[in-house]
């Protein structure tokens, strides 16, 4: 969202205990069924360790195609940067994010919502950014 002014998912961002956590790929990996989607539907298994989920067995490629150039750099910045963190690194890192410490801080629950303006850099265009990001939310 900071470099290209829109998020990747339009997931909705809640903050828990041990970080952001992407609410509908969470449901996802809980078994849920989500916008019709199946756990069988799913292009890869989910593994269970306790209370632990993660993603493994992938059962096709990437479809790049589904995803923006714009897209396609920060999933591979991301990977680049954040890949080879371990837990308490990345831990640290977003616990130490204004979103997520504004939403954490102020709960009412155990995953309350992480609000998109707070994922912004505070300049003279984040008004605008708001404005534009409020609008294709209301198409979704």
């Amino acid at each position: 969202m900071r470099k290209f002014g829109r998020p990747v998912t339009f997931d909705r961002y809640v903050a828990m205990k041990y970080g952001p956590v992407a609410s509908i790929a969470y449901d996802i990996l809980r078994g849920l069924r989500v916008a019709g989607i199946r756990k069988s539907d799913l292009p890869f298994d989910i593994a269970e360790l306790g209370s632990l989920r993660y993603v493994r067995n992938p059962k096709r490629d990437i479809d790049r195609s589904i995803f923006s150039k714009s897209d396609l750099i920060i999933l591979a910045e991301v990977a680049d940067n954040l890949g080879k963190m371990t837990f308490p690194e990345l831990y640290e890192l977003t616990h130490k994010h204004f979103a997520y410490r504004r939403a954490w801080d102020n709960r009412q629950t155990d995953a309350d919502p992480m609000a998109f303006e707070d994922f912004l850099d505070e300049d003279a265009s984040k008004e605008e950014r708001v404005s534009d990001l409020e609008f294709v939310a209301k198409g979704m």
